[in-house]
């Protein structure tokens, strides 16, 4: 229910929910396509309006959540057999701090037409309900997946080429200043493949987005080659690294594009620069 503009919002199509905005000045959200909800008080949303707030408008696309929405126990409240039914979400993205933060939200939203998840903060063990669930298998079209500020052991990941099977780019941003874990597993193929019984891992992925250590060069180089020897090459590796000459020394071969970058991928990236956009970069 609406709070504020009580005559209706019909032409709104973009709104930032901040703070305690999400309690107080909330407008009705019948038209919104892009949703940003930041939970920057320790103000716990109950679970009844959070699914009002994200179901309000069919048109809702673009969902960007910032904090932790409901308390420790907000989600076990939730019955699995209730889904939040977002059929026109296309792109998702979470930051959350505690544990149940992301698996929650993941098991708890149906959205069949998902094309870009991003993870912020995602640790360890924040994917184990996701990836234990009978359901687990509703993100099977998932095309674009990012990961900030994260830590994941090659365990998760063999998890996640089985429970987004359809990955064509991956992304990392803020991890470590070593090359990602991704490299150690996508070139050796076989060996993954073997222990997953199952073909290839992620047979679509063709870019790559992630910070360059030129130590980890040969790893580089013989992930390119193992993807090409088994027909599902890569076509686009990004780099960030301070030497803005430094992947010019890689040796990848012809057929695939190496770009570098300097800043984090604006989210929804055909839009505008969208300066209040400044949570997911602390």
């Amino acid at each position: 229910e609406p709070r504020i503009l009580l005559n209706g919002t019909p032409n709104l199509s973009f709104i930032r929910l901040r703070g305690i905005a999400i309690y107080l000045f909330r407008p009705r959200l019948t038209s919104v396509k892009t949703l940003h909800i930041d939970q920057t008080w320790s103000l716990p949303l109950p679970y009844r309006v959070f699914v009002r707030v994200l179901t309000a408008s069919p048109l809702l696309t673009h969902l960007s959540i910032f904090g932790d929405i409901m308390g420790p126990a907000g989600w076990a409240t939730h019955n699995p057999q209730d889904s939040i039914c977002l059929p026109s979400l296309r792109s998702l993205r979470v930051c959350g701090v505690r544990e149940n933060s992301f698996s929650g939200l993941l098991l708890a939203i149906n959205a069949p037409r998902l094309e870009s998840l991003v993870l912020k903060g995602v640790h360890e063990h924040d994917l184990d309900s996701l990836c234990n669930s009978s359901n687990a298998t509703k993100f099977s079209y998932l095309q674009s997946l990012t990961f900030c500020d994260f830590e994941l052991s090659q365990i998760v990941y063999m998890k996640l080429f089985s429970l987004l099977p359809m990955i064509v780019t991956f992304k990392t941003f803020f991890a470590s200043p070593s090359t990602p874990t991704i490299f150690q597993l996508l070139g050796n193929l076989d060996q993954v493949a073997g222990c997953m019984g199952n073909p290839i891992p992620w047979p679509r992925l063709r870019n790559i987005t992630c910070l360059l250590d030129l130590g980890d060069q040969v790893l580089i180089e013989k992930t390119v080659k193992s993807r090409r020897d088994h027909g599902c090459p890569l076509s686009r590796l990004r780099f960030g690294t301070v030497d803005m000459s430094a992947s010019a020394k890689l040796q990848l071969g012809s057929d695939i594009v190496i770009e570098e970058f300097g800043d984090i991928d604006q989210w929804r990236a055909s839009q505008n620069h969208d300066h209040d956009d400044n949570l997911f970069l602390d």
